[in-house]
């Protein structure tokens, strides 16, 4: 009986320890044994109309400027400035909605764990009852990364998961 007390004890002796440092944050079940390091990324452009048919929330990852261009000409979009510097990006559009009032926020805090990248994102919807023009929309922000990811994940302000890519 005793030592089943005693590994109880530690196991929670462990959920005491001392708050984590600045640069690791802890969140989300599947990240509580992990630490996860902060990145910064920064909003190189965005759009109202991105053109997705989706309804869904979701991320790409382009891994060069070329990239972007390629997939703006592709679209009939443009999200990238003509400032744009070599670097990776991610695109993360929110899906397409029937009126206008939506719209996509990502923190310049974003959270690295190994090859994986979380970006924080807010989503806007109007309030209910608000006047919104009618026309469809498809929100989508273009981040700068400082480096190509494997996996990229979009959390909301909720905590929710929105869009993922990678495996």
């Amino acid at each position: 009986m005793k030592p089943i007390l005693v590994v109880i004890l530690l196991l929670l002796s462990a959920c005491a320890q001392a708050p984590a440092q600045k640069q690791e944050a802890w969140y989300g079940l599947g990240r509580w044994f992990t630490p996860e390091s902060e990145v910064q990324v920064a909003e190189a452009g965005r759009s109202q109309q991105c053109h997705t048919e989706d309804t869904e929330s979701k991320v790409r990852l382009f891994v060069s400027l070329a990239e972007v261009r390629a997939w703006e000409a592709g679209s009939g979009v443009s999200v990238a400035g003509e400032q744009a510097a070599e670097s990776a990006y991610a695109l993360v559009e929110m899906g397409r909605r029937n009126t206008g009032g939506y719209g996509i926020a990502i923190s310049r805090e974003a959270g690295k764990r190994g090859d994986e990248l979380w970006l924080r994102a807010t989503y806007v919807s109007p309030a209910p009852g608000r006047m919104v023009t009618q026309a469809l929309t498809a929100p989508c922000v273009l981040v700068s990364l400082p480096q190509a990811f494997r996996k990229l994940n979009v959390q909301d302000q909720s905590g929710q998961v929105r869009a993922k890519m990678g495996k």
